[in-house]
């Protein structure tokens, strides 16, 4: 592919020709390998802030903490989202005012604290205040990453390198999930780790018979792996195919799986059918691979874009915040949705996913083969370039007086 493809015809002028591949560039090839760190700090939300629903899939769990259920359950699955949304209003700052890398740093210590707290987890209160840790902390990590990776990387490795970041997700989720799947018929009370068979899943498969604890946490593994190829093919297809038409592509499959899903599931409710309860988990593959091909690689990866560096932390601290803040409303509100009308509650994503399609439609700007400085051109006008050309101006010109002053010194 042709870097004029990838950032346009006016940066690909100046850009340094060489045949030579990334790797075999020294400078590149320590770049890429020094960005391996936030690219590689999603997994850590994989694993340690993979969602604890599922837990209650396992008797040793429930047996272990005294079987909780209702608003007690709903608590424990949201301390981790609940700790995230009390961290991000604090993050956006820190980010703007000590720098990226400050808080990448502190947010891994307080994992690393948060995840010995857990494993050594003898009680409830102590497993709860874990997992609040684990979110307030995770955010730490998950906030400054793609920043730091869409600001650093390579012009025509941008684009792969931000929609691999929340990619990356599934290297924790995947050995997360097979250590569920492993151990859940163990009877020792060293429960099994971190479980990320969703209640939400649970429930799903219930509904169609499926209610082993094998067959829930089998088929958790399997989806895990298959999100993640579904999610890397797309980050290293999306210069190649474009944000704004993965964005459309995911909604339009999205929408036609969770139609069949409904219809399915009513099907199986009514009648009891068991090729229907198939198709119904079919229909989970499907709407995660659509799913997988836009809003994993690029849930974090556009608005990383499309924010001017101005507002980039802010901005993507306050879209962490809404995506945090629906998820500790989804956990009380799904079980609930599910369990009084069924098959029902489908239709609910499916007018969300109708205005979602709409609104990616008619909203959403391609920003494929744009730098971040002309992208805020696409949002904010001309004016926004010639602002970052006069800071850059700025910038340089101080820096040459510095320089200027230390040369003097020393002769």
């Amino acid at each position: 592919m042709k870097d004029s493809d990838i950032v346009g015809h006016a940066l690909a002028e100046v850009l340094p020709q060489s045949t030579k591949h990334w790797f075999q560039t020294p400078h590149l090839l320590r770049l890429n390998l020094l960005l391996l760190v936030p690219l590689l700090s999603s997994p850590v939300a994989g694993y340690d802030g993979s969602p604890m629903n599922g837990l209650q899939a396992l008797e040793q769990w429930r047996a272990y903490f005294g079987h909780p259920a209702g608003a007690l359950l709903g608590f424990i699955n949201a301390a981790q989202s609940i700790g995230s949304v009390v961290s991000l209003p604090f993050v956006g700052w820190f980010s703007d005012k000590f720098g990226r890398k400050p808080v990448l740093l502190a947010g891994i210590i307080m994992i690393i604290i948060a995840t010995i707290l857990q494993a050594a987890s003898v009680n409830l209160p102590m497993f709860i205040v874990s997992r609040l840790v684990v979110g307030f902390g995770g955010m730490f990590v998950v906030q400054p990453s793609p920043m730091l990776i869409a600001e650093l990387a390579y012009l025509t490795h941008r684009g792969k390198y931000t929609s691999a970041f929340w990619t990356m997700y599934y290297l924790g989720a995947i050995p997360a999930s097979w250590t569920t799947f492993g151990t859940q018929r163990y009877e020792s009370e060293w429960w099994n780790g971190i479980g990320v068979v969703s209640y939400y899943l649970t429930l799903l498969l219930d509904t169609v018979g499926m209610k082993e604890s094998f067959d829930q946490t089998l088929i958790n593994g399997l989806l895990q792996i298959f999100n993640f190829g579904a999610a890397f093919s797309a980050a290293i297809l999306v210069d190649r195919l474009g944000r704004r038409t993965l964005f459309i592509w995911s909604g339009i499959g999205m929408l036609v799986s969770y139609i069949v899903w409904a219809a399915c599931s009513a099907v199986n409710s009514n009648t009891g059918s068991k090729p229907a309860g198939i198709v119904v988990v079919v229909c989970l593959f499907t709407s995660f691979f659509h799913y997988d091909i836009a809003y994993t690689p690029l849930l974090m990866s556009y608005p990383t874009e499309i924010f001017p560096y101005s507002l980039r932390s802010k901005g993507v601290a306050v879209e962490l915040f809404a995506i945090y803040g629906s998820l500790v409303i989804a956990v009380f509100v799904n079980p609930i949705g599910l369990e009084n009308i069924g098959w029902r509650y489908y239709i609910v994503f499916c007018v969300f996913l109708v205005v979602f399609l709409a609104v990616t439609y008619f909203l959403f700007p391609e920003t494929k083969g744009y730098s971040l400085e002309e992208i805020a051109v696409l949002f904010d006008g001309p004016s926004a370039l010639e602002e970052h050309d006069e800071k850059s101006e700025r910038f340089v010109m101080e820096n040459a007086g510095v320089q200027s002053d230390a040369h003097v010194e020393k002769v």
